[in-house]
């Protein structure tokens, strides 16, 4: 059953994460639209792994202590609290799907199942 109140602040997490990306790290919509081989997607996959299976991410991960499959240099790969990687999951997965609105193309159900499971995986952490 879906807590309204935690659904919410779980959403409002998100939407504060990705407005912070925009504003201080210059993830805007040019720059995401760069990405078009769904890298914005992998690595809001690989950020909700970390959070609720971490154990099974470990097996992924190389020498330089990013995923195999990350997709950029291994210092962008920044895992800290469940709660925290759910947020940077969600962020990622709404930029990937922000990016594919733009370009008219239609969001895979893959993207949209993965935000419905952040999002339930975060309510059940608040």
């Amino acid at each position: 059953m879906i807590d309204m109140p935690k659904r919410a602040q779980a959403h409002n997490m998100i939407q504060e994460e990705r407005r912070r990306q925009i504003e201080e790290e210059g993830w805007t919509a040019d720059h995401d639209d760069q990405h078009s081989k769904r890298e914005l997607a992998s690595a809001a996959r690989l950020y909700y792994l970390h959070a609720v299976h971490p154990d099974a991410l470990a097996v992924l991960e190389t020498l330089d202590g990013a995923p195999a499959t990350w997709p950029w240099a291994a210092h962008w790969w920044r895992p800290t609290t469940p709660i925290r990687d759910l947020v940077k999951a969600g962020a990622l997965i709404d930029a990937e799907m922000d990016r594919l609105q733009r370009r008219r193309e239609d969001t895979p159900g893959l993207d949209t199942l993965l935000r419905w499971r952040i999002l339930d995986a975060l309510e059940k952490l608040l």
